[in-house]
């Protein structure tokens, strides 16, 4: 994704592909802990070429499936539909929302600054509504059971993800 298509018509997308170092039948997916892939996938979640029916698939060696805890999911994670081994096809069926776009008190201003178009998405979001463009010098990450709980802590194995009821003070 490039600036060019800042304009208004952005093409649909209907498959993303992502890397992974490790990934879990339930969808968790572990990368290069840069976050690109994520910031990629945010960016199009803007410009609206993706939604929540967007499948997201990811290619790895078999030995890169892993049972991954829910601990290490971040808010900004997207969590993958298909993982495509060489001797497998594992629908995940994760339940793990995916992001609903770029979440702007993650990012440090120098990685805004390193990428035009975040530059360019930051104008448009925050000079049209009048809002104060988030600044965050050293961003800590959100875990993502912060909004969502699973009935075992240890591991996805076998878990379904739920939303967590805002009243509750679980």
């Amino acid at each position: 994704i490039n600036a060019e298509y800042m304009g208004d018509v952005f093409p649909k997308i209907d498959l993303v592909v992502v890397g992974a170092v490790a990934v879990s039948e339930t969808g968790i997916r572990i990368g290069k802990g840069e976050g690109f892939a994520e910031l990629e996938y945010a960016i199009a979640r803007e410009k609206g070429a993706i939604d929540d029916s967007t499948l997201v698939i990811c290619t790895v060696h078999d030995d890169q499936v892993r049972d991954i805890p829910f601990t290490v999911l971040q808010e900004h994670d997207v969590p993958v539909d298909y993982i495509i081994t060489p001797t497998r096809i594992i629908a995940t069926n994760t339940t793990i929302p995916k992001p609903k776009g770029i979440y702007w008190d993650l990012l440090s201003q120098e990685k805004i600054d390193q990428i035009p178009i975040l530059q360019e998405l930051r104008k448009l979001k925050f000079n049209t509504n009048g809002n104060s463009p988030p600044t965050n010098s050293n961003p800590a990450p959100k875990r993502r059971q912060d909004r969502l709980q699973t009935s075992n802590s240890k591991t996805t194995s076998g878990k379904r993800w739920v939303q967590k009821d805002p009243s509750s003070n679980i």
